[in-house]
């Protein structure tokens, strides 16, 4: 199965944000997770009111595993930059359960890859 990033907004939140959006979840989960375990992800932006009728931006996000298992996220801001920063950093941040191999998922020091690779062999001919 493909993993999937899904944006969704109302009219208020335009094309550039959304794809700000994905490309900032797509960013904090690539590193963090074993994309082979990830199903979907989704991400809602909607306009709220917050105290005293202040306007605010409520950014939740929601990370789907191939074990069913869903990690939830909420954040709120300002403006939508804010709110999608905020809720992304949590999703950075967070330990996720299916990271493989010895580093959790993110690349190794260089000078472990450079100790790991092996020479290739020469083909037959």
């Amino acid at each position: 199965m493909t993993p999937r990033i899904d944006i969704v907004g109302d009219e208020s939140i335009d094309h550039q944000t959304r794809t700000y959006a994905e490309y900032r979840l797509f960013a904090a989960l690539a590193p963090s997770i074993d994309m082979r375990q990830f199903r979907r992800a989704s991400l809602v932006l909607r306009r709220t009111n917050g105290l005293r009728q202040r306007e605010r931006i409520l950014c939740a996000v929601a990370v789907e595993l191939d074990d069913g298992s869903v990690t939830r996220f909420k954040a709120a801001g300002d403006h939508p930059y804010q709110a999608i920063n905020r809720a992304v950093e949590r999703v950075r941040q967070t330990s996720w359960p299916l990271l493989r191999g010895p580093h959790g998922g993110r690349r190794p020091p260089l000078k472990d890859a450079i100790a790991a690779m092996r020479p290739i062999p020469a083909p037959h001919g």
